[in-house]
């Protein structure tokens, strides 16, 4: 099963990492380059590139996904990747939210 997950930080890496424990087929996405260069270590396909884009969601394998994680440290971000993936046929798709404040359930 591929799991993309976008953001390739403290919690992207984390999950990433134990996912390929658990044998998973992990791809770790992130716009950063250090990020990306951190995330190398790891035994998943790292690509460097900006999920909002058809060319790098393509490169992920978006059609083979089964779930993807927005993991961003930016609610805005995770909330766009996940809207932008509506369209795709992904079993199952979380959002991390840094601020759960911010939103109300009157509000969505």
């Amino acid at each position: 099963m591929r799991i993309i997950i976008g953001g390739a930080g403290r919690v992207g890496t984390e999950l990433a990492r134990a996912l390929r424990a658990e044998e998973m087929d992990v791809v770790l996405v992130d716009s950063d380059s250090r990020a990306v260069k951190n995330a190398q270590n790891l035994d998943v396909l790292v690509i460097h590139g900006d999920l909002t884009t058809r060319e790098k969601l393509n490169e992920a394998g978006i059609g083979e996904a089964a779930i993807f994680v927005a993991a961003t440290n930016s609610d805005e971000r995770n909330l766009l990747l996940v809207l932008l993936l509506n369209m795709h046929t992904i079993s199952m798709q979380v959002q991390r939210l840094n601020h759960c404040y911010q939103y109300h359930a009157s509000e969505i």
